[in-house]
This record gives structure tokens, sequence and C-alpha cells, in this order.
């Protein structure tokens, strides 16, 4: 009777396994001998025993050999053969001829994988299989005869702590499912949307992870330290990274009129007025109510104003039109006539709420060392200066004014003629661009002193290095009648003294800004230089 069985096994076995005779075992082959019901697998000079039909199927295994009894014991006995395997301080399971890598242990609870299957392989081996990514369980599943949604960490069922705080991590009834394995699981601690990991807090929204990166943050947020719970790296590495939370723009307190804005570290600005709320791009749904206890935990800065100053010192910013606009300062005066002692300091937190616009050109008096001429004063409508020697030599006619107006695309009311020269700037060599030339300014510039003698004006004491950083300089110009401000070029020196004006400009630039000869006008050097010529609001 047991030698039937002993028979009847091996025959079993061999059926299974695909057995056939062999007198060789070599080095990554399956062998049996005779008379033994045991598959063998030898690495190396080891036989290591298949522990049973399923870890010959996940490995994907080939034909068995049979062998003599006393060549398979010429093979020292290695570990046991099973799925669960140990390399390089990694652990994977194998399935479908893959390694599957494990992260956790939690994982083997939730599929009942028993760490004492766990084996070490050598690299051959090892390679033997394909790379079949991570073995992975569900975040978050429900049991039968529960109604609430578990998250699977770390070999626990942790319940969130309500449908609010499962759907801000992205799960509800009907997204996930119900899981036998995940019942047979302990119950470990709830879970909120405020998380630790790693060391830091977080927030969970969306099913993604938010940064929060100070405390003002979390309790303007609306939560409290108590809501806190640690989470593993494995559940953690599974949401999303959305990048570093903000707490609410503007903040009130029960039975408080006020309404602050908030910056670095908690701190509050007093919002003064609603007509600076609305400016800011803000209306009163915006406004978070917190508690005192919370509010006055951080300190209260200054009033809100529409002038600000960042904390790099140099950058300057203006609400207009609900929106913040880069406000160069460099020199202490501006075009709005608005200084750095009319600014009030705030951190990038509080700036940043603002939705950015488009850049804010403003200008200085000195730029490099040189003042501008004069920062107000009348101005006339010039001519035009030449583009090129064609127009040139047709000389100051109506001619030469011709080929102009043809080659710049001069529009009617711009037609004033040639000026009958390339500019105190410009030669045939080396003339002024057509854009330069459209918004071309002069002014009795600072490369030389300027004198009347006899009703004529004259010059003394030029410095070729100051007109030479003169050229193409960039001047911004307003109107104060209109508020219209263009920026123009230096490409021409004047006007003479005894005009009475302290600019002249081109046509285009005259047309633009809607002045006539003895108009008066401001000026001030463009800080930014790279900015394009033309009107600029």
């Amino acid at each position: 009777m047991r030698v039937a069985t002993i028979i009847t096994s091996t025959l079993l076995l061999a059926g299974l396994f695909g057995v056939s005779v062999a007198k060789a075992a070599n080095n990554g082959e399956l062998v049996q001998a005779v008379g033994d019901s045991k598959v063998y697998y030898i690495e190396g000079s080891l036989k290591r025993h298949v522990k049973d039909s399923a870890t010959y199927q996940a490995w994907g295994f080939g034909g068995v050999r049979r062998i003599s009894r006393a060549e398979l014991n010429t093979h020292p006995t290695g570990p046991q053969m099973t799925r669960l395997i140990h390399i390089n301080g990694n652990v994977y399971y194998v399935d479908g001829n893959a390694r599957k890598y494990v992260s956790d242990m939690g994982t083997l609870t939730y599929y009942g994988i028993s760490s004492r299957d766990l084996v070490t392989l050598n690299p051959d081996t090892f390679a033997r299989l394909a790379d079949g990514g991570t073995l992975s369980i569900p975040m978050a599943v429900r049991v039968a005869g529960d109604n609430r949604i578990f998250l699977l960490d770390g070999g626990k069922r942790r319940p969130f702590s309500n449908t609010a705080v499962a759907a801000m991590w992205g799960y509800n009834s009907n997204n996930t499912a119900v899981s036998a394995a995940a019942k047979k699981l302990p119950v470990g601690p709830r879970v909120t949307d405020l998380i630790l990991a790693s060391g830091n807090v977080y927030r969970v929204a969306g099913g993604e992870r938010y940064y929060i990166p100070s405390e003002d943050v979390l309790l303007y947020s609306g939560f409290n330290w108590s809501d806190l719970t640690p989470i593993g790296d494995t559940v953690f590495n599974q949401l999303g990274n959305a990048g570093t939370a903000r707490g609410p723009a503007l903040i009130a307190t029960p039975g408080n009129g006020k309404i602050w804005l908030t910056d670095t570290g908690g701190v509050r600005h007093h919002i003064t007025s609603l007509e600076l709320l609305y400016a800011m791009g803000f209306n009163l749904s915006s406004v978070v109510t917190v508690s005192n206890a919370v509010a006055y935990k951080f300190p209260e800065g200054g009033d809100v104003t529409r002038f600000m100053i960042a904390p790099d010192g140099i950058s300057y910013y203006i609400f207009e039109g609900k929106r913040r606009k880069f406000h160069s300062d460099a020199a202490g005066k501006t075009i709005l006539g608005l200084t750095s002692a009319d600014a009030r300091g705030y951190g990038w937190y509080a700036i940043e709420w603002i939705p950015q616009g488009a850049d804010m050109q403003s200008g200085v008096e000195i730029l490099e060392g040189y003042g501008i001429p004069a920062i107000t004063g009348k101005t006339g409508r010039e001519q035009h200066l030449y583009l090129d020697v064609d127009e040139a030599n047709a000389g100051r006619t109506d001619a030469s004014a011709g080929i102009h107006y043809a080659r710049a695309g001069t529009p009617s009311y711009a037609q004033n003629g040639q000026a009958g020269g390339y500019g105190a700037f410009g030669s045939a060599s080396s003339p002024a661009t057509a854009a330069q030339e459209r918004y071309y300014i002069n002014m009795r510039w600072g490369y030389c002193e300027w004198y009347d003698e006899g009703g004529v004006t004259h010059t003394r004491n030029c410095s070729s290095t100051a007109k030479s950083w003169h050229r193409h300089k960039k001047v911004v110009v307003m109107n104060p009648a209109n508020g219209r401000q263009l920026i123009a070029s230096v490409e021409e020196a004047g006007p003479a003294i005894w005009t009475g004006r302290v600019s002249g400009l081109s046509p285009e630039a005259m047309y633009e800004l809607d002045a006539v000869t003895d108009s008066t006008l401001n000026y001030l050097w463009a800080v930014d230089q790279d900015i394009a010529l033309g009107r600029i609001n």
C-alpha cells in the first residue's frame, strides 16, 4: 500500500511537471530523483526543493529531468524554493514568471503571504525573472457588514474619520470595492485629511498631498493639531504631490468688522475699506472666518495700502485694475509722483495673493549717473529724420519726404516734412531704425554744456563718451493733461534755448500723447531700457 502510494504520487508529479529522464544536473535545471516525489531546482552546486505546484507555476518552470539518487545526493541541499524571495536588501513576490517588489509587510498580510517563506537567491536565479513592478494592494477598501471606508496602511485597515475626509482622499462608496482579504486585517487608528509623514505635515485634498509650511497655514485653514494623523511611507508615496499649501488670503473673526490680508508667518494686514478689497481682486466671499484665539495668535502688521514694497527692498507693486503691477522706484521719484516713502512693506506671501498683471512702466531722474535734462516742460512737434542715403541725397524736399513716408509707413497725420539730417546721434552709415525715428525725442542732453549767446544756442565742453551713452536711450514721456505715457528714443538734440521748450518729439509721438507744440509734458529715464518703443497705456 505504501509502495503503491509512492508510485502514484511520483506519477502525478511527473505528469504535472512533465518529467523526462536525463543523466546530468546543471545549474538552472529542474531535477527529480528516481523514486522521489520531490522536484529540485539546481542553483550553482545546490539543490533547492520547489515547495509546491503553485511555486512551480509561479516561477514558470519547464520540464523536469530524472536523475539518479546518487547524482542528486552529490548536490548539497539549499534553502527551499518559494514565491517570496530576498536579494540585495529587497523583498519580491514571484508571480507569472516575474518578480514583484514588496514595499512593506502590510502587503504580505493583505494577501495572506507568510514571511516564513522568505528565502534568498543568487543573482543568476533572480535574473531569470522578469520585472513585474510592485505588488500592489488597494489603497482604500470597504468590508462586508461595515459602512465605513478604510485606508490600508502598514498591515492595518484604518477608518477615515468621516465621509468628507474620505472624499478628500478621493474615495466614496461608489469607487471603493469590498475586500474579503481586508476584513482579516486588524483595525488601526482613524485617518484624517491632516497627515504626518517623514516629520512633515501635509493636508490631503483631491487625492493629493499639500505640504503645510507653517502653523499659521494649518490654523487659518481650519485644522487643529489634534487632527494630525501619521501615515506610512507606502501610502504617502501614492498621493500625488501638489506642492505647498496656502491658507486663506483673507480672514475675519466673529463679531469683528475687520478683514485682514494674511502674510508670511501669519501676520495680518488690515484692509481698511471695501473699495481697497475690491481693487485687490477680492470680494466678501473670499473671507474665511477664524476664531479669535487663532487670529490673535499671530501678529498684526500695518494697514494695507495700494503701493507696496517686497522683502527684497527693490521690487515695488501697485494695485491697479484689480491687478498688481511692477513699479520700480530706483531713484525715489516715479511717473506717478509716488516715492519709496509712500510704499508699505509686505512679505511675498501677501503680495502673491493679488493676481499678477502686466509691468507698470516707470522712470527715474538719474540713470547710471546721467540726469534727465528736465522732468517737466514744454515740447514741440519736430520733423522727420533721414533713414538712409536716398532720403539724404534728395535733400530737404518733398521728394525726400515722400521717400521717407513710403519707407516708414508714415500716416498722413504725422507727415511733417524732413528736418534735413540724421539727427545728432545718427549718420549715413548708422542711421536710426524706423521704430526709433518714429518715436524719437530731443532734449538738451548732458553730454555738453548748452548756452545762449545773442539768441543762438551753442554747446561746449562736450564728452564723446557721454554722447555715446545717450544714443538710443529710452525716455518715459507723460502728458499730465490726459495721463497718456509713451516710450521715446534719444535720436536728436535740442531744441534751441530761445524757444522756451525743453524737448521736441516726433510727429507720431506727439499724436500718441495727444500733445501739440508748447504742451507741457513730464520726462524720466525709462528704468527698463529693453522696453518697446511707443504708447504704454
